[in-house]
C-alpha cells in the first residue's frame, strides 16, 4: 500500500492524475487487499521514527513494521544501517547468525 500510495502521488505531483482520482485509486486498493496482507503503520511511531532519525517518513515504515513484528529489518540501506543499529542489519550479516 505504501508503494502504491507513493507512486499515486507522484502522479499527482506531476499534474498528471487529480487528487480526488489518487484517493478513489487507494480506497479501491485498500478493499481489494485482504488485511492479512498488509501492515498497517501507526502515524505517531512513524513521525516519531522519522523525526528522530532524520530518514524519511517512508524509509521508516519499514523500521515501523520491523518494530511490530519484533523482527530485524533486512537491509542493504546505508542510512537505515547506521541509524537503526539494532533493527536494520544487512542480509549477509543475518544469514551469517
Amino acid at each position: 500500500m505504501s508503494e502504491f500510495r507513493n507512486v499515486l502521488m507522484f502522479h499527482h505531483r506531476q499534474g498528471l492524475v487529480p487528487l480526488g482520482i489518487c484517493k478513489e485509486a487507494l480506497s479501491r486498493a485498500r478493499q481489494a487487499v485482504p488485511p492479512e496482507r498488509t501492515r498497517d503503520v501507526e502515524d505517531g511511531l512513524l513521525f516519531n521514527l522519522s523525526v528522530r532519525s532524520g530518514c524519511s517518513g517512508y524509509d521508516c515504515e519499514f523500521v515501523a513494521v520491523a518494530e511490530k513484528l519484533g523482527v530485524p529489518l533486512l537491509t542493504w540501506d546505508k542510512g537505515l544501517l547506521r541509524r537503526f543499529p539494532k533493527r536494520a542489519v544487512k542480509p549477509e550479516d543475518y544469514l551469517k547468525a
